[in-house]
């Protein structure tokens, strides 16, 4: 479903080393699959979604989405295969829009639009009974401001409005890192369900140590622009957070890791 064949990302900046984002990554990404990536800031998580999305043009190497090689095309050419819901709920919505008005919006992007494409009681209809599954009461709340809802609401909208057209890759940057824990966890439970019933092919980028095991069936953890762990099945299932740590702890004894990152991990795992 997504293949890297030796994709490289440098960039370059007046006043500032070359930076680079991604160094010859290797990677295939079967259907279905649900890969959690994790990583130090600044290792190449946000780059190595931005490069499926199609925010930025690789500068060598083969991206493969779907069976197809977008490699060259931008992220409106890749828009139908691929939804993406990012860490500040407003990114992904309108809010001085209604959550009506906001799913009519995702239900039309990518489509032309005229005077035919306005809200119905057939949409109306159906997109209550798409709220209703959220199960966070949004259904009673479908004619309200977006930016009035509280930050887990916004972000259930989100998620709802980048599965709506039922994209074959869905990116999660993120998405629950500015909620609170209660809002963080009901949106975790919400990710699985939506991405089990739709059977998508997810790649989901944390800080989380937990969220790195607990979700998905894959983790990768990357540093410096390369991947530099790749668990799966019966190796993954041994996998303790305390083994990751470990592995963090490694880097810093190798002088590759600053003992400030190394206090951030810690504090989020203790």
């Amino acid at each position: 479903m997504i293949k890297f064949n030796r994709i490289t990302k440098v960039f370059e900046h007046v006043g500032i080393d070359k930076v680079i984002a991604l160094n010859s990554i290797d990677i295939h990404i079967k259907q279905s699959e649900f890969v959690v990536v994790i990583g130090t800031n600044g290792s190449g998580k946000s780059s190595f979604l931005n490069a499926i999305a199609g925010k930025f043009i690789c500068d060598s190497g083969e991206i493969i989405l779907d069976d197809k090689d977008v490699t060259k095309k931008p992220e409106y050419r890749r828009a139908d295969i691929v939804g993406r819901v990012f860490q500040n709920p407003f990114t992904g919505t309108s809010p001085s829009l209604s959550v009506i008005e906001n799913l009519r919006i995702a239900e039309l992007r990518g489509q032309r639009r005229g005077l035919t494409n306005g809200l119905t009681k057939h949409h109306r209809d159906n997109y209550l009974k798409l709220l209703n599954k959220l199960e966070m009461g949004l259904e009673h709340r479908i004619d309200a401001t977006v930016g009035l809802l509280s930050g887990g609401q916004r972000q259930a909208i989100t998620l709802l409005m980048a599965t709506m057209r039922k994209p074959k890759i869905l990116l999660l940057d993120e998405h629950t890192a500015a909620l609170d824990p209660k809002a963080a966890e009901q949106i975790v439970k919400l990710t699985r369900k939506v991405v089990a019933e739709n059977q998508l092919t997810t790649v989901m980028v944390t800080h989380s140590m937990s969220q790195a095991l607990d979700l998905g069936n894959r983790t990768i953890m990357m540093h410096e622009g390369r991947i530099i762990g790749d668990l799966f099945g019966e190796e993954r299932e041994r996998t303790k957070t305390q083994d990751l740590l470990n592995i963090f702890n490694e880097l810093r004894k190798n002088e590759l890791l600053d003992d400030n990152l190394i206090n951030l991990i810690q504090d989020e795992y203790y």
